[in-house]
């Protein structure tokens, strides 16, 4: 089975299960973690589903589960502890770079989707180039927040093109 296919299988099963989830549960954001989801069944839901579905379909103790969509792209506070930083790179075009550092990362700088990393969620594809503009290695200094707004600020030429990432400012 090609990747493409298994992902989209993956992704599927995914969306059924969320579904479900809404259907019969509970879901919040975790306040310290804002990219986990805490889901937890509702008591009707237990009671309206047989055991053996609802035990298949929705586990008795909260399950985490990762965020797959991109948070709104409006400044918040988990980006603005990263301003003065941000500011020394991106100059005149911060405001810019924080709601796209809003809409990839929330200001986490762990942020991790298994393939882009860091505050500006910067794709491994680009190790090489992270190198030589950092000096660190990209799996040690993705998760550095200085490294990842640096070579965040020269990938988007200091802000001014930011066609290298989903969000935009």
């Amino acid at each position: 089975m090609d990747r493409r296919r298994l992902y989209g299988l993956a992704l599927l099963a995914f969306f059924a299960a969320m579904c479900l989830v809404v259907s019969t549960g509970v879901a919040e954001v975790a306040e310290n973690t804002p990219d986990l989801i805490y889901v937890t069944p509702s008591p009707a839901a237990v009671e309206e589903t047989s055991p053996i579905t609802f035990a298949a379909a929705v586990p008795k103790e909260p399950t985490i589960v990762r965020r797959t969509s991109k948070p709104a792209a409006s400044v918040g506070s988990g980006v603005e502890r990263w301003r003065s930083l941000v500011e020394r790179y991106f100059g005149e075009n911060t405001d810019a770079a924080l709601r796209v550092m809003q809409g990839e990362s929330r200001g986490n700088p762990r942020a991790d989707n298994g393939w882009c990393r860091g505050l500006f969620q910067i794709h491994e594809c680009h190790a090489a180039k992270f190198r030589q503009k950092t000096g660190l290695a990209y799996f040690d200094g993705v998760f550095d927040a200085e490294a990842n707004i640096r070579f965040a600020a020269y990938m988007s030429r200091g802000g001014e093109c930011w066609d290298a990432w989903s969000v935009k400012p």
